[in-house]
């Protein structure tokens, strides 16, 4: 639908409609996840191909975690990957829209013995975190998840520290994962602008 208001800001009422509808669409897909998440949680973190070693360690490899590293993982699921960047890293935060992945994530935290991961139940738009907090944000198979993937992208952005020298490539051009998008961000370098990534929903960037 087309409304032409002769260049004039549209009436009160109808940016009103506008914006509830947006608003029951957001509802909408959040009440999805959590329903689709919520059953998944348990059989999701038990699937082989969803922990497989090769892939968790290319990650950490290509990530350059290390030992003085603060890391968040967004979306993070019932934590696999954050535990594996637990192992590495000072401290790791794991966020997921889900309780119930939050749930498995902890269970997994413990039966691994690991004690430097802080897990939060919330979303990811905005991020609850001041600017800067973070020097490795993570995250895997979410992107086709997010209603506004460039918007989340531009959250993992800001919560990234900078300061390190970096160059940013296409994560996908080391972690095809079946076609499922991984991402990292490390600080450093000159990330690309939300703007600048058309191709944001199928794709990462990462630091090498």
């Amino acid at each position: 639908m087309t409304c032409d208001y002769g260049g004039q800001r549209p009436p009160a009422d109808f940016i009103k409609a506008v914006r509830a509808m947006e608003n029951d669409k957001n509802a909408g897909h959040q009440a999805a996840i959590l329903d689709q998440f919520t059953r998944q949680a348990v059989p999701f973190s038990q699937q082989p191909a969803h922990s497989q070693e090769a892939f968790l360690d290319l990650m950490l490899q290509m990530s350059g975690v290390g030992p003085a590293d603060i890391v968040l993982d967004v979306a993070c699921g019932p934590g696999l990957v954050a535990c594996a960047f637990a192992a590495r890293a000072q401290h790791v935060t794991g966020i997921d829209l889900t309780p119930a992945m939050i749930a498995r994530a902890k269970q997994i935290q413990q039966e691994r013995k690991l004690t430097n991961l802080t897990w939060q139940v919330g979303d990811v738009l905005p991020l609850p975190y001041p600017d800067a907090s973070f020097s490795l944000v993570i995250t895997r198979y979410t992107f086709h998840h997010f209603l506004d993937p460039r918007a989340v992208f531009a959250e993992m952005v800001r919560v990234c520290t900078r300061g390190r020298e970096g160059s940013w490539w296409p994560m996908s051009r080391c972690f095809p994962e079946n076609g499922r998008p991984s991402t990292a961000w490390r600080n450093g370098g000159t990330p690309p602008t939300p703007a600048a990534c058309p191709r944001m929903s199928c794709y990462g960037w990462l630091p090498v």
